[in-house]
Formats: structure tokens, sequence, C-alpha cells
């Protein structure tokens, strides 16, 4: 039996990323397709036959749900609860900071692809392959 290389697995696909590429990854919860250039944006939607009014969204971590998201205390307490006290995984639809440092080099496109109605869709505890792409996107400045 094969032991997968989280790191390693995570590195090749934020790599394939950053050159402006796809990737498809297996989290806990279901896969993804992952991309963060128009290109990458419009073969995903493509690719997958998806209407480019239904927005995709964004990989998170608590971190930067906490940078990016806009909520309120009791909602920030519930999303605390689920994911680092339960160990659940959740997505949540809040109000976002497109202000934010991330994505100050992501496309208008992707943004108007990837939210709607000013709100944007955060996937957080989705598994350790989840966890390490997060993180090493976050690292190269990089949303997913």
């Amino acid at each position: 039996m094969t032991i997968p290389d989280i790191q390693k697995d995570a590195g090749r696909a934020v790599d394939a990323v950053e050159a402006g590429g796809v990737a498809i990854v297996a989290l806990d919860v279901a896969y993804a397709i992952i991309g963060n250039s128009e290109a990458a944006m419009r073969r995903i939607f493509t690719a997958k036959q998806r209407s480019f009014d239904k927005p995709s969204g964004m990989l998170s971590n608590w971190r930067l749900f906490n940078d990016i998201q806009i909520c309120g205390e009791r909602e920030r307490a519930v999303v605390n609860s689920i994911i680092n006290e339960h160990g659940l995984p959740m997505s949540t639809v809040a109000p976002f900071r497109a202000d934010h440092p991330i994505f100050t080099d992501v496309a208008p496109f992707v943004i108007g692809h990837s939210s709607k109605a000013g709100t944007l869709d955060m996937l957080l505890n989705a598994g350790h392959l989840h966890d390490e792409l997060v993180g090493q996107a976050l690292a190269r400045g990089l949303p997913l």
C-alpha cells in the first residue's frame, strides 16, 4: 500500500495553479477543481458545464475566514465550534473583503465568478490535503 505524501501532492497542485493551470484534488468531503486565473476559471466552468451565473468559491482555513469574511461574533463562534471544536468540515457564505491583499493579483473576472452579490463561499476543514493546500497557497499569497 502506498502512503500518500500530502505535502508533495499539495505542492504539485499549488504549483499548477500558480502557473495558471488547473488541479483536481480529492478532499475528505468531495473533490475540488482549483485554479485562480481567468483562463483556468474558464476551463473549469467549461469542463463542468457550469453556468457562469453560478459562482465557485475558494478553499479556506480558520485564519483566512477571519481575515476575509465579514460576520458577527455569534456567527464566528458557530464556525469555530463546528470546525475547531468538533473537527467538522463547513462551507460558509458571507460578505467578504475584496480588498484583502490575497486578492491583489486576482483578475476581476475571477473575483466576479467566485463571488455573488458581495458574498464569497469558503470551504473550511475539508481534511488534511485541504489544510495543506490552503497553507501552501497562503504562504505564496495565492488564493485557491
